[in-house]
């Protein structure tokens, strides 16, 4: 793990100690894929503001829509138009090593490609992301809740 992904899991785990729910026994810093808290301030990048799509399509704008935007999706990863969760739950990975896991399973934070690629914990599949840079403790928060609250959509009637 580089200088700085340490440095962004020391934070993660310090920003992230005192929330609820913290009895995983993973490697993942305590309470990162807790449940939401109750309501709070309602600022945009809080926990419980963010589980909406518009709270973490805010978050990717910040850091991933240069390259997974709706006109330019690397590796085909649209991160900017509405319906996210529909398109992350129904997508399996690109790399080689990892084409079974779904980029998001809607709440499990921690089985879907999503949310270890952006802590940096998933190794064979592919770089970290963002590339450049990393998300705060809060943003990670967010977009680890919203999949945290997803539930599945249900299935296409035939």
């Amino acid at each position: 793990m580089s200088g700085w992904r340490a440095l962004v899991s020391a934070a993660l785990l310090a920003a992230t100690a005192a929330a609820p729910g913290c009895d995983y026994d993973d490697p993942v810093p305590p309470g990162l894929y807790a449940s939401p808290t109750a309501a709070g301030s309602g600022d945009r990048d809080t926990p419980d503001a963010c589980t909406s799509e518009a709270g973490v399509r805010a978050v990717f704008a910040r850091h991933c829509t240069s390259c997974h935007g709706a006109d330019r999706p690397d590796a085909g990863l649209d991160l900017e138009t509405p319906g996210l969760l529909g398109r992350l739950a129904g997508r399996t990975s690109v790399h080689a090593g990892c084409r079974e896991l779904a980029v998001v399973v809607p709440g499990r934070p921690e089985a879907g490609l999503l949310v270890p690629k952006l802590l940096g914990t998933l190794a064979g599949c592919g770089d970290p992301m963002p590339p450049s840079g990393t998300l705060a403790p809060a943003e990670l928060q967010c977009v680890t809740r919203w999949v945290a609250t997803s539930e599945a959509a249900p299935a296409p009637e035939r």
